[in-house]
């Protein structure tokens, strides 16, 4: 493991991280730029094949509280 992604790694430690193909990850941001304003941050560094996105959440909002509500709402409306 290089340097950097050992950096990574020890940065990112205890976060839920998922490894998408570049293709999907495009596509993904492609879907919520529909909805929501991104920022795209470029830098300097010149290692080739990296690539780094990260989706942030709400802080206030967990996804089991999400999946609970859509549950809810879902079932209500039958």
């Amino acid at each position: 493991m290089s340097e950097y992604r050992k950096h990574l790694e020890d940065l990112l430690a205890g976060l839920r991280r998922i490894v998408l193909p570049h293709e999907q990850i495009i596509a993904r941001m492609d879907a919520v730029a529909a909805c929501f304003r991104a920022l795209i941050v470029k830098t300097q560094m010149r290692t080739p094949y990296t690539s780094v996105f990260l989706e942030l959440g709400c802080g206030y909002w967990s996804a089991d509280a999400e999946r609970a509500l859509r549950s809810r709402i879902e079932t209500s409306g039958k």
